[in-house]
């Protein structure tokens, strides 16, 4: 059976983190970047686990995981050390029509959170099966700093405001396959490029692409 692939909003949507070691904290981090409402149950935890708890970043419910925890919670991470632990409260949230990721190998697991990387408005990740989370970051880590190289962060943005102004000017979108990696490769030069979709979609859609790129790269 393979594994379905979805990017998740998890704006303001709640998830559940139980345990607060260094794998926790990695989730913990991730989670709060997506801007989750974070609940993390766990006796102690590292000191910047404690220091989100204590800005109010997260709720940090101070004690031991208790059956029942997860009510509420279609996505949880069983994130302690203790295997038997996780496979229950995996097996638990399955039962209750949710999805959960362990720290460990559990048969009830059933999510995983992928290894990624953003590069402006592209994310990529990776996984594996049978779960290899060291190989999969080995993999994101090699493609990111490829795709660097390519100058990936602001073809990305440009491409996405071309897709964008495509849509607005009610182009059809097969179009936009001629602007692939070969093209920048090709046109390194963004004044030339506008005058190249100027040819080819119209000047609307190349002021919209001029213009969307510069509003963007004022925000970041």
């Amino acid at each position: 059976m393979s594994l379905f692939p979805l990017a998740l909003d998890l704006y303001d949507h709640p998830a559940l983190v139980v345990g607060a070691g260094k794998v926790a904290q990695r989730k913990i981090r991730r989670l709060l970047s997506s801007g989750a409402r974070v609940r993390v149950v766990s006796p102690v935890a590292l000191e910047e686990v404690e220091g989100w708890a204590l800005s109010g970043q997260i709720e940090w419910i101070r004690r031991e995981y208790h059956p029942g925890d997860e009510t509420g919670y279609c996505l949880v991470w069983a994130m302690t050390d203790d295997s038997r632990l996780n496979g229950e409260i995996a097996v638990r949230v399955k039962s209750a029509g949710g999805f959960c990721d362990t720290a460990t190998i559990s048969a009830g697991r059933t999510m995983r959170s992928l290894a990624q990387d953003n590069m402006g408005s592209l994310l990529i990740a990776a996984t594996s099966s049978p779960p290899d989370p060291l190989f999969s970051r080995m993999i994101v880590r090699e493609m990111g700093a490829m795709l660097r190289e390519e100058g990936i962060e602001t073809i990305s943005i440009e491409h996405g405001c071309l897709r964008e102004a495509l849509l607005l000017e009610k182009l059809p979108l097969e179009e936009i396959s001629r602007v692939d990696l070969a093209f920048f490769r090709e046109n390194p030069d963004f004044s030339d490029r506008l005058v190249l979709y100027g040819e080819w979609f119209g000047q609307s859609v190349s002021d919209r692409v001029r213009s969307c790129v510069l509003k963007r790269g004022e925000q970041s």
